[in-house]
């Protein structure tokens, strides 16, 4: 069983004592946070699938976390759970904003374009995340294009592209749910997040 720190000198000394590190790990927590308390508290609502689609978007993340913490090798089927985070999520807000489940299932509309997604996303509810979470889903492959190609990415960078859908998921959540313990990070400390995102 992992240990948990069990102190900021554990959790300094685990970031190498580099700001960043220590920063991203924070807003990466209040992420799951807002990701996993966002979706408790919606579920009692009704309708429109919302809190079914942000539950398997969240399980998506599970099996990445869980494939990459049991492997050292990197392999593309990992890819397709990771763009499943960040499609799921998306589409679960969208449908609690009253787009039709059948539009964004229609490919010439949305299908599974991560972009057109996060830019309906954005326009239909702005949040202070949206350049960010614009900028993240840009660095997401073709998921569907690609899904018969062996990744060239790095570990780093699919960890990278995980903590991204990550994110994409936790701001479709947050901008709905009323959860947002990263506003308080940005507010008390470390700072705006895009301070240490680019």
């Amino acid at each position: 069983m992992e240990r948990l720190l069990s102190n900021d000198a554990e959790w300094a000394a685990w970031c190498r004592q580099d700001h960043r590190i220590a920063a991203r790990s924070a807003f990466a927590f209040a992420d799951m946070h807002d990701l996993v308390y966002g979706i408790d508290n919606f579920r009692g609502q009704q309708g429109r699938n919302t809190a079914t689609f942000w539950g398997l978007a969240a399980e998506q993340l599970k099996l990445v976390a869980e494939s990459l913490s049991q492997s050292g090798a990197i392999s593309s089927a990992v890819l397709q759970p990771i763009c499943l985070t960040a499609e799921l999520a998306m589409k679960g807000t969208l449908l609690h904003l009253g787009i039709a489940e059948k539009d964004l299932r229609n490919t010439k509309l949305f299908g599974h374009d991560l972009t057109k997604l996060g830019q309906k996303m954005s326009q239909e509810c702005s949040h202070r995340d949206d350049s960010l979470l614009l900028n993240a889903l840009s660095c997401f492959p073709d998921y569907v294009g690609d899904r018969y190609r062996e990744t060239r990415l790095s570990r780093m960078a699919v960890i990278s592209l995980a903590l991204g859908a990550q994110f994409v998921a936790a701001s479709a959540v947050r901008r709905i749910s009323g959860e947002d313990l990263a506003v308080q990070m940005e507010i008390t400390g470390p700072g705006p997040r895009g301070n240490f995102f680019t």
